[in-house]
């Protein structure tokens, strides 16, 4: 799939990476267009706007390729960094909280971390966080 993935981004001869998808099943749309999203906003922004548009009239692993090597610019190389959701760490202090919480609200700790996130909400004996 990384083979893919550098023919489409970087690489301008891309013959072999046509045949190697011809006879294999490593080629996977899906993965190739969200690894590329993460390679910059621009290129994004054009997989939102032709691939993501038109994914209908693509039937095979080949159409595919074609279309996001020809309507993907060439790019200078760069390792792309895998985006992974941030976990925000909360103090021993505070789980004690809300659990006492959920339990006085039968609810669970999830709903409540779900208010707590929606609504802005402050925790009583618990500090205003700056981010």
């Amino acid at each position: 799939m990384f083979e893919n993935i550098n023919s489409i981004l970087y690489k301008t001869n891309t013959s072999t990476a046509l045949e190697g998808i011809e006879s294999g099943n490593d080629f996977v749309p899906f993965l190739v267009q969200r690894w590329c999203s993460m390679h910059s906003e621009p290129v994004a922004f054009i997989l939102n706007e032709t691939t993501n548009r038109y994914w209908k009239c693509l039937e095979n692993n080949k159409e595919w390729y074609i279309a996001l090597n020809t309507s993907l610019p060439k790019c200078k190389f760069k390792r792309i960094q895998y985006i992974k959701k941030s976990k925000k760490e909360t103090t021993k202090k505070a789980n004690e909280n809300i659990q006492k919480i959920a339990n006085n609200l039968e609810i669970s700790t999830r709903e409540i971390n779900q208010y707590i996130e929606q609504f802005n909400l402050i925790l009583p004996n618990e500090e205003k966080s700056t981010t």
